[in-house]
Parts: C-alpha cells; sequence; structure tokens
C-alpha cells in the first residue's frame, strides 16, 4: 500500500477519477470495463478523456512491461484529474505482495471503520479522487494488524472497503451491494 504521498491529487481532493487495475504478470485485467468506467466518471465530471480506448490499454500495457515488479502482482493505479483548467494523468503501478492461500481460506481480519462521509448513490457510478477517506480507513486498518478496513457510513451501513471490494460467498454464489447504495461495483 503507497505511503501518503501529498503529491498525490486524491490527496488534495482535486477534481478527478482514478482506476485501480490488476495485471498478474504483464495482463491487465478487465481493462475494457475499467476504460468505461473512468470514462464515465470524466464525463460526469464535465473533463476531457485524455486518451481512446486503445490508448489507454497501450499505455497501461507500457508503464506494467517497463515496471520491474518484484511479485506476480501488481496494482496499476490510473489517476485523471483538471487542475488550472489542464487535464493532468499519472499511472503509478506497485507490487502486491503474495497472499498465502491458507490466510485467506481462514478469512482476513478487518476493521470496521466509522465514516463521517456521506455516501450518494453517484458515489457507485465512478472513483472520484476524494479519497482521502478510504486512504485514512485502509492505514487504520493496517496500524491494528488487519488486511483492510470496511467503511461505515452515518446509518451504521457497510458502504465499501478502504482499498477492496466487498463480497459475500452464499451458496456458491459471490454477492456485492446492489447499485444505488454508493458502492462502487468491483472490477477485478
Amino acid at each position: 500500500f503507497p505511503s501518503h504521498d501529498m503529491d498525490d491529487p486524491g490527496q488534495r481532493k482535486m477534481k478527478g477519477v482514478f482506476e485501480t487495475l490488476l495485471a498478474d504478470g504483464q495482463e491487465i485485467k478487465q481493462v475494457p470495463a475499467h476504460y468505461c468506467r473512468l470514462s464515465r466518471g470524466l464525463q460526469m465530471l464535465g473533463i476531457e478523456s485524455p486518451w481512446t480506448r486503445k490508448t489507454f490499454a497501450k499505455i497501461l500495457t507500457q508503464s506494467v512491461r517497463s515496471y520491474r515488479a518484484r511479485t506476480r502482482y501488481c496494482r496499476v493505479r490510473v489517476m485523471v484529474w483538471l487542475q488550472e483548467r489542464q487535464v493532468h494523468t499519472r499511472i503509478d503501478v506497485f507490487s502486491l505482495p503474495a497472499a498465502s492461500r491458507k490466510k485467506f481460506e481462514r478469512g482476513v481480519d478487518v476493521l470496521l471503520f466509522k465514516s463521517h462521509r456521506v455516501f450518494r448513490k453517484e458515489d457507485g457510478l465512478f472513483k472520484s479522487l476524494d479519497y482521502q477517506e478510504f486512504r485514512r480507513a485502509t492505514q487504520a486498518g493496517m496500524d491494528q494488524g488487519c488486511y483492510d478496513a470496511l467503511l461505515i457510513d452515518t446509518t451504521g451501513r457497510i458502504v465499501d472497503g478502504g482499498r477492496t471490494s466487498l463480497f459475500i460467498m452464499k451458496d456458491d454464489c459471490l454477492i456485492s451491494s446492489p447499485p444505488g447504495y454508493g458502492t462502487l461495483a468491483a472490477l477485478s
């Protein structure tokens, strides 16, 4: 989990969006779906996309290839924001630590993090750069030795993970929250 970089537009609440993608070796998962969500978010904010779908895929592939991964899996974070009427971009690639299968078979520890943020329906449509609350939640979980934190809104409802997507496995079926709860639909 990268440190709190004050150069990160998400730490400065810039007007923009971000996407995090999973790379397994050189293969980046769900690129078209991530591009669609990124583009939808930019459109909702009135920001023109700096890439076509094809260019987006090419830039991500080049970024992952140039990164010397220490592990099989990498996270690719793409940020697009508007600052002083100019569109800016940033792509970060970082290794994900290998997790033992046994650790996940028994489950992981999470911290319930009470959020003061008001989650709106549109929060589930794109990933806003207003993610300081998610970063604080994740860091609080890590400080307690947990894998992540689950954010709880002011009504007591679990709305999202700090850095993960929330699923429940029931009768061999994966269940996530329904649209309209302010929870982001998971892609990878």
